[in-house]
């Protein structure tokens, strides 16, 4: 059996998975944030053409068959499935895998995905000479961190309103209740789960943080106040995306009010920003 987590990237789908994994008899793939995708074989087939690309679709049989055979390999029930470029393809994934899979669509806010993306992009220009380590986050990379984070939470709007059966559990629910994850796929799949109860998790490794927490607030810090309200004037055009999956646009009240309940996230933010 497949249990598949359609999450955008940089969205907690890694901390999901591995909490999924951890509540039932479930596998994750030993690679890259356990996902499927990076799977040698797979990723041979995948990356060889673009994945965000919603009509671009994949030969499934023998990615099916590379994971049934780790899954076998591994002597556990469920393959656990969260690569991102899935949200493009969910119908395709339900046609080939039908009676083998249970799937649950996921999304964060926009705020906590486009400021991870941002933060990822902005170190790697830094490393690359591109730009400063104080310098401001250049407006062109805001912007087309926002254009991503829309094309995606579009693609997850289409698979919530196809796929009315299947669960939407957002990040924030996840954080603050795991179980409502948990309890999604398995009354799916009308199998036993173990109560959820906190534990250290690998989460990414280069956060060294293995419990669950909401990291909107340590991702938001990275950026400035001003950068922030450049942020929310890109997405003042997508309101009404927003309020599809219940988020609303951030005022720099609304933000204060947010770091002042999250003080040592918002520190840790700020450091990042400084010191990678």
């Amino acid at each position: 059996m497949f249990f598949f987590l359609f999450a955008p990237k940089f969205s907690g789908s890694t901390v999901m998975s591995q909490v999924i994994a951890n509540s039932v008899n479930g596998y994750l793939p030993s690679f890259t944030n356990n996902e499927g995708q990076m799977v040698p074989a797979v990723k041979k087939i995948i990356f060889a053409q673009d994945r965000w690309d919603p009509n671009v679709d994949y030969k499934w049989d023998p990615i099916k068959s590379t994971w049934l055979s780790l899954l076998h390999n591994s002597q556990k029930d469920i393959f656990i499935e969260a690569s991102p470029p899935n949200i493009m393809r969910l119908e395709s994934i339900k046609r080939n895998f039908s009676e083998d899979m249970t799937g649950v669509i996921s999304i964060s806010s926009p705020y906590m995905q486009i400021t991870s993306a941002i933060k990822k992009k902005y170190h790697n220009m830094v490393e690359n000479k591109k730009l400063r380590s104080r310098d401001q986050i250049p407006e062109k990379l805001i912007r087309k961190a926002t254009n991503s984070w829309v094309l995606m939470a579009k693609a997850q709007r289409n698979n919530v309103k196809s796929n009315p059966s299947m669960p939407l559990v957002t990040y924030e629910q996840f954080c603050k209740n795991p179980q409502k994850l948990i309890k999604a796929f398995c009354n799916q799949a009308q199998i036993q789960t173990k109560s959820y109860k906190p534990q250290k998790i690998g989460g990414k490794k280069f956060t060294g943080i293995t419990g669950i927490m909401d990291m909107t607030c340590k991702n938001l810090s990275f950026l400035s106040l001003k950068e922030i309200e450049i942020l929310t004037r890109n997405l003042k055009r997508h309101r009404s995306l927003l309020r599809f999956f219940g988020y609303q646009l951030l005022t720099t009240q609304d933000v204060t009010a947010m770091y002042e309940r999250h003080m040592p996230l918002v520190i840790d933010g700020m450091h990042s920003r400084l010191h990678r």
